[in-house]
């Protein structure tokens, strides 16, 4: 009996060792991937669309609504160019976090779009009971043309 104990004991212990392991792996996969370019963005795309260039005479249209960032409200995010498929985009990942105060991770969710050249996501940010102009980040990063761009914005929620 004591070594059908032992038997289950050390195979449990190998099971949570490969449980790890694999864990271990898809973050390190997740860290792996090495950005190109960082453009920190100066535009107010909580009231109006920005444009960003992205080099080579690519230009990418960015627009969030409702204007204002509405906590607990449903937020579209909208990335439109004539230059870019977005079925060919790789890794997008879009993210709202507080910028001052810890406040979770909010992920934006891809939306289906009537059009190639123009991506869909929604997403929720909470409400900041302690600040009221609450900073929020938000990072938009993808692979286009083998290349890995994050665009961070910081955008102030205003009153909720």
């Amino acid at each position: 009996m004591r070594k059908n104990s032992v038997a289950i004991s050390i195979g449990l212990f190998l099971l949570a060792l490969l449980a790890l392991f694999l864990y271990l792996k898809v973050e390190d996969e997740k860290i792996a991937l090495k950005l190109d370019a960082v453009v920190r963005v100066h535009c107010p795309l909580q009231s109006q669309s920005c444009l960003v260039n992205l080099g080579k005479g690519i230009k990418l249209e960015i627009s969030l609504s409702p204007n204002g960032l509405p906590a607990l409200e449903l937020l579209t995010l909208q990335l439109k160019s004539n230059q870019i498929d977005f079925q060919r985009v790789e890794q997008f990942e879009a993210t709202f976090i507080g910028r001052d105060m810890a406040m979770g991770q909010h992920s934006f969710t891809l939306s289906p779009s009537e059009n190639s050249n123009t991506l869909l996501a929604k997403a929720l940010i909470p409400l900041c009971p302690m600040d009221p102009m609450m900073v929020w980040v938000l990072n938009i990063q993808f692979q286009l043309f083998e290349k890995v761009t994050l665009l961070k914005f910081e955008l102030p929620s205003g009153s909720h």
